[in-house]
């Protein structure tokens, strides 16, 4: 699966897409704060790969978690953050306001906001999750699980389960996760060392 990650701003920041939160940012060097689940997290990640490839300097303010970081976004504690779909809601109802989508493509529940591919903000790929079992196991059983996986994946009640961590159903064989996984150590593994 594919768990969409969205570039949030608290509703007073006067930006309405995430070129405007760069010309900002960069306007007001040191002056935004943003906020992520935890140091070290994949959020906050996100977040030091776009300043740092936009030359932005903005102070780190970690929460505990999503219900955390979204009430600090909601009480403009902090300017801006990476969420993975808790603020969904608040989006649709127009309490905060969604800058950009992580990745490559649009998503289906924001069509008509950019993808950060598309503006050129150098952030990260999507956040991809899978199914691990113990090394050594029969390649037999790893293809059976992958096609009974996959299979269960496409019904609607698994469908339905992802939809509310805002998550995509998106299948692939044991050798694409593989690549998949080797791709993101070395993408993200200097990052997070430097």
């Amino acid at each position: 699966g594919r768990i969409i990650t969205l570039l949030v701003a608290r509703p007073g920041l006067p930006v309405r897409s995430a070129p405007e939160l760069i010309a900002y940012a960069k306007a007001n060097p040191g002056k935004l704060n943003y906020g992520s689940v935890g140091s070290g997290s994949t959020l906050h990640i996100h977040a030091e790969r776009m300043l740092r490839a936009e030359k932005l300097q903005a102070t780190h303010v970690p929460y505990k978690g999503a219900a955390q970081l979204v009430t600090a976004l909601l009480g403009d504690e902090v300017d801006f953050a990476f969420d993975s779909g808790l603020t969904i809601p608040h989006i649709k109802s127009d309490k905060l306001r969604l800058l950009a989508v992580v990745g490559t493509a649009r998503s289906p529940l924001f069509p008509d906001t950019p993808s950060t591919a598309e503006t050129g903000i150098d952030v990260a790929g999507e956040s991809v999750f899978g199914v691990y079992a113990p090394a050594g196991i029969s390649r037999d059983i790893v293809a059976r699980l992958n096609l009974e996986i996959g299979r269960i994946m496409q019904t609607a009640e698994a469908r339905a389960v992802l939809a509310t961590f805002a998550a995509e159903v998106v299948t692939a064989t044991p050798e694409e996760f593989a690549a998949i996984q080797t791709r993101d150590r070395e993408r993200y593994g200097a990052f997070i060392r430097e």
